[in-house]
């Protein structure tokens, strides 16, 4: 028979020899505990002795203690680090939440998608927000000018939906399009319409610049039109899947 590598029982009665103290889990490895187990499971029941089944109960008494007292250090782990995320997505929102606090006054009623996007509570919606915001102040600085010159302002546009293209938000098309519907209120004679609208693409109102599918998968420029006539002065730039 393999000598056991657990303690065997003591001849002194005052001494203990229990294995669900600390003190023998700590001694007993993992390796020799499992080789001790896997003996006796290998051993034919007819070949217990009453020594042999104490030991075996012994050894499965420390197996367990082993299990809890890992199960609480990994329980202890896994909280520490649910602990650092939170502080982390704290930091996320902070960020947020300073640059929403930007946000030119004409593009106020953005706030509420804006929200949604906070909520989402991720690193890539801290920066499209923070990369939106930045690039909406160059479109805002266009609409200040008078008289306004419609091709830089569509330029700003423009450079906003390339900066955002590798995004992949889900309030985003409405947030082109939200932007879009701003513009129009004040300015009549031209009307700017988001490239993402539809899902599909328009030989009327879209250029393809990448992808050879018919699904629309970013905007890159505004579609824009001349609102006495609808005639199209800018086709809307897209990539396609």
């Amino acid at each position: 028979m393999n000598k056991l590598r657990i303690n065997p029982r003591s001849n002194n009665p005052h001494k203990s020899t229990s294995l669900d103290n600390d003190k023998s889990s700590t001694i007993v490895s993992s390796k020799s505990l499992k080789d001790d187990i896997k003996f006796f499971l290998n051993k034919k029941d007819t070949d217990f002795t009453k020594e042999d089944l104490e030991k075996f109960q012994e050894a499965n008494k420390a197996r367990v203690n082993m299990f809890l007292d890992d199960s609480n250090q990994i329980i202890t782990k896994l909280f520490n680090i649910a602990r650092q995320q939170l502080e982390k997505n704290k930091e996320v929102k902070d960020e947020v939440f300073q640059s929403e606090s930007v946000l030119p006054k004409r593009f106020k009623e953005l706030e509420p998608l804006i929200t949604e996007i906070i909520e989402d509570n991720t690193k890539e919606s801290a920066l499209f927000i923070k990369t939106l915001i930045n690039t909406l102040e160059g479109v805002d600085n266009e609409l200040k000018n008078e008289p306004l010159n419609i091709e830089n302002l569509y330029d700003s546009l423009s450079v906003m939906l390339q900066k955002l293209q590798n995004y992949n938000i889900t309030q985003q098309k409405y947030i082109y399009r939200s932007v879009a519907n701003l513009i129009n209120q004040n300015h009549e004679s031209y009307t700017f319409i988001s490239p993402e609208d539809g899902s599909f693409i328009d030989p009327k109102f879209h250029k393809i610049v990448s992808g050879s599918g018919q699904r629309i998968a970013r905007g890159l420029s505004y579609i824009l039109l001349d609102s006495t006539n609808e005639e199209v002065l800018k086709f809307g730039q897209i990539k396609t899947i």
